[in-house]
């Protein structure tokens, strides 16, 4: 997700809490006769909004807010479903000679694999995406519960100067995720 991406996002959030928010205070405020709830009542012309489907502007705001509305609305689903996966990026040691490029997801493949080999780890899912502006591998490793933490930040931190070897110096970040499963209960008294 992009910086202004997250931007939207976080300011449309916050315009419909801000929204509702006030609808429920001022429900309340109704429901309790709070005078200013009333006084916020009294601003709204009801005459104007009862005859406004007779306006001749009436329908077209209608339709612009419409034809706005579907296509903010699917602006916004698409830049928040779309994945921005990387497959191919150039390395940063390149030259006017030529360029280095590697795949960071066959990268992220051998790091995977080599995690699943340590004891405790059931499975290592990967991905590489990029995350406000910035290449990022992201690991999620599922461990038994029985298993040794401190095996696997030792694998993890290995696997990661693996990684580091074999890009180079990278503007690639890595992320780490470990999941460990629950703790069978004892129903022994």
């Amino acid at each position: 997700m992009s910086h202004g991406l997250a931007f939207v996002d976080r300011l449309l959030v916050f315009v419909v809490g801000l929204a509702l928010t006030f609808l429920g205070v001022w429900s309340i405020g109704l429901f309790f006769d709070v005078p200013e709830a009333h006084r916020v009542t009294e601003y709204a012309d009801q005459q104007m909004w009862a005859n406004a489907p007779e306006l001749g502007w009436y329908d077209w705001a209608l339709v612009g807010v419409l034809v706005g509305g579907i296509i903010i609305g699917l602006w916004l689903i698409v830049a928040n479903v779309l994945r921005r996966s990387v497959t191919v990026v150039t390395s940063s040691a390149s030259t006017d000679m030529g360029d280095i490029n590697f795949n960071l997801s066959s990268l992220a493949d051998a790091v995977a694999d080599s995690l699943e080999d340590t004891h405790g780890i059931s499975k290592v899912r990967k991905r590489v995406v990029i995350d406000r502006g910035l290449t990022t591998i992201e690991f999620t490793v599922d461990a038994a519960s029985d298993c040794s933490v401190q095996g696997i930040q030792t694998a993890i931190e290995q696997a990661d100067r693996d990684l580091r070897d074999a890009i180079g110096p990278s503007d690639a970040a890595t992320s780490y995720r470990i999941h460990m499963d629950r703790v069978p209960q004892n129903h022994e008294l």
